[in-house]
């Protein structure tokens, strides 16, 4: 897992891939 330390030059990028995780993993969770 990712761990935020502070300035990250990629946190856009970040943010983007956390976001379609989240989005890709929350109806499996659910789905259980």
């Amino acid at each position: 897992m990712l761990e935020h330390s502070g300035h990250d030059p990629n946190q856009e990028v970040v943010d983007a891939e956390y976001k379609v995780l989240r989005e890709s993993v929350l109806p499996l969770t659910r789905g259980k």
